[in-house]
């Protein structure tokens, strides 16, 4: 799978909303390396 199908994913989704609420977070994908 790759990056942004798991960060668009319905379960990562939930978790990402219990994330964003308790933490301040930037996210940087590098395809290829």
């Amino acid at each position: 799978m790759d990056s942004r199908k798991f960060y668009e994913s319905d379960k990562y989704t939930e978790a990402r909303a219990v994330r964003e609420l308790a933490s301040d977070t930037d996210l940087i994908l590098v395809e290829g390396m």
